[in-house]
C-alpha cells in the first residue's frame, strides 16, 4: 500500500512540475505554451485546477496577441472556453 501512495505521490510532484513549467513559458508569451496551459485548465491535466475562467482568459490573450503562429483554429477555440 505504501508503495502505491508513493508511486502517486511522485506522479503528482511531476505533473505539479510541468504545469509550473508550462505556466511560465506561456508567462513569456510562448503562443504554444498559452494554447496549452488554456487545454490544461480545461481539463484538469498536469494537476491543474479545473479553472474555466483561466482557460478563456488564456485563449483570449492567443487571439488578441497579435503572435504570427495565432490561426483560425485558436478563433474557434475562444468559442469553446
Amino acid at each position: 500500500m505504501l508503495y502505491f501512495f508513493l508511486v502517486a505521490s511522485a506522479a503528482h510532484a511531476i505533473a505539479d512540475e510541468g504545469f509550473r513549467s508550462l505556466e511560465k513559458k506561456a508567462m513569456s508569451r510562448d503562443c504554444q505554451a498559452q494554447r496549452n496551459l488554456a487545454y490544461v485548465y480545461q481539463t484538469g491535466e498536469l494537476g491543474a485546477p479545473i479553472d474555466f475562467f483561466q482557460a478563456c482568459v488564456r485563449r483570449t490573450v492567443i487571439v488578441y496577441s497579435d503572435d504570427v503562429n495565432v490561426d483560425r483554429s485558436d478563433v474557434s477555440n475562444l468559442g469553446y472556453a
